[in-house]
């Protein structure tokens, strides 16, 4: 497993493990295999007080995995590794791809199931139940804001009518006054 960090290499968010390399130029610089290979176990952020997770749980999850940007260069690295003695660890192709650590290539990988049963990290929101929950009474709570506008217009509308001078008009269209008629036919 990974030593323990002090604060410096906490504030780092990557535990100290050795580059991928495949040799030495004459310069003795290590020769950086191609496909940007990544331990998995640093690819996860943290906030700072989980930090310390990364050195038991996570590496204990992902170990010294690598991901690489594609198959072919992971496929490259393994090889050699295989050729130099070593033993690969897990490797990952960013399509989905991997290969075990004896070899094998999973005939699992790359088929990303549609709904995962654990995430790490944050879901996306609208695949949650509450989410559509909180969307129904979002669009709710918008119908009623609308019917409140509605009913103040219609009340501000009334305020400013003379109650008084309606209530005349409608009394004289009752008795059948030849005017009043004109003015119900306005409104």
């Amino acid at each position: 497993s990974a030593s323990t960090r002090n604060a410096e290499e906490l504030a780092k968010k990557a535990l100290p493990l050795e580059e991928p390399h495949m040799g030495f130029n004459a310069d003795r610089s290590r020769v950086r295999p191609s496909g940007n290979p990544r331990y998995m176990v640093n690819l996860i952020q943290l906030n700072s007080e989980y930090e310390h997770l990364r050195d038991s749980v996570f590496f204990a999850v992902f170990g010294r995995s690598l991901l690489f940007d594609d198959m072919e260069s992971a496929s490259e690295y393994r090889t050699f590794l295989v050729r130099k003695g070593a033993y690969p660890p897990p490797i990952f192709s960013l399509s989905g791809e991997k290969f075990l650590s004896q070899g094998v290539l999973d005939p699992k990988a790359g088929k990303i199931p549609k709904e995962l049963q654990f995430v790490f990290g944050e879901q996306d929101p609208t695949r949650s139940a509450d989410y559509h929950t909180l969307q129904l009474e979002a669009d709710m709570v918008q119908d009623l804001l609308q019917l409140v506008a509605q009913r103040a217009t219609v009340k501000e509308v009334l305020e400013s009518c003379d109650i008084n001078q309606l209530d005349l008009r409608i009394r004289e269209c009752r008795k059948g006054d030849p005017n009043s008629n004109a003015f119900l036919s306005q409104s």
